[in-house]
């Protein structure tokens, strides 16, 4: 028997055809997978932009005259760390798929999103009176109080 013949030939043509596929769905799972993960950055970014808005709103309410709630700031504070904790698990993902040279939906709007929040963290860590000077400090206070006290006007 030689490798001319028709098993031979079958065989060469059906293992080529079958290391192709398998290359294809490989491929294909990795995109797949990829997709998964630009569905993860598009949650961070909405978790990320709802913390935004509960700690607003919070901020809001505060102005308006309710009382400030420990537990209220503690828990959106939480929030601000625990979505940086899990944004730090994420960023391996991130790379692997980058180096597989996939392309990753609103991956630069996640990135400002991670950049915001090591500010807002950092500024938690240090407490907001120590990242203002003293003179911006008086500046602020007054403007609150000038608030509080009807004495600003809306220039919208």
């Amino acid at each position: 028997m030689t490798t001319g013949n028709l098993a031979f030939r079958n065989a060469r043509q059906y293992m080529k055809s079958y290391s192709e596929e398998s290359d294809v769905i490989q491929r294909h799972n990795e995109a797949m997978d990829c997709r998964n993960w630009e569905d993860v950055i598009h949650m961070a970014i909405d978790a990320f932009e709802w913390t935004l808005r509960a700690d607003q709103s919070y901020r809001v309410s505060i102005y308006q005259g309710e009382e400030e709630d420990i537990a209220i700031e503690r828990e959106i504070e939480g929030l601000f760390y625990r979505w940086m904790e899990v944004s730090a698990r994420l960023e391996p993902h991130i790379q692997r798929q980058i180096e597989g040279g996939f392309k990753l939906d609103r991956l630069a709007e996640y990135r400002r999103c991670v950049t915001e929040i090591v500010a807002i963290v950092k500024s938690l860590r240090e407490g907001d009176d120590q990242t203002l000077p003293d003179v911006l400090i008086q500046y602020r206070d007054a403007a609150i109080q000038e608030f509080h006290n009807g004495e600003t006007t809306e220039f919208f």
